[in-house]
């Protein structure tokens, strides 16, 4: 965070960017901006892919934990009710 604001944040007010990805077309070229921000695309892309993957396997095993605990409460309940 330091580091950001003492070196890259007066780079970008005084250059008048909004950007890392403007100051890469600024400094370097077009192609240079267009690759650094389609390696980022896929990097989040990726990112993403594999959260929503273990966020769905966590999902799985509490879920047919919870089901299963669900499900011998719900007929406990239910035989409970009828003999009462």
């Amino acid at each position: 965070m330091s580091l950001t604001c003492w070196l890259f944040l007066p780079l970008y007010f005084r250059l008048k960017l909004t950007s890392c990805y403007e100051y890469l077309g600024l400094r370097f070229h077009r192609s240079v901006r267009l690759l650094a921000s389609g390696l980022y695309a896929f990097y989040t892309i990726g990112w993403m892919g594999n959260m929503l993957v273990a966020v769905g396997k966590i999902f799985f095993l509490v879920g047919s934990t919870l089901f299963a605990y669900y499900q011998q409460t719900g007929d406990s309940s239910t035989h409970t009710a009828i003999f009462i």
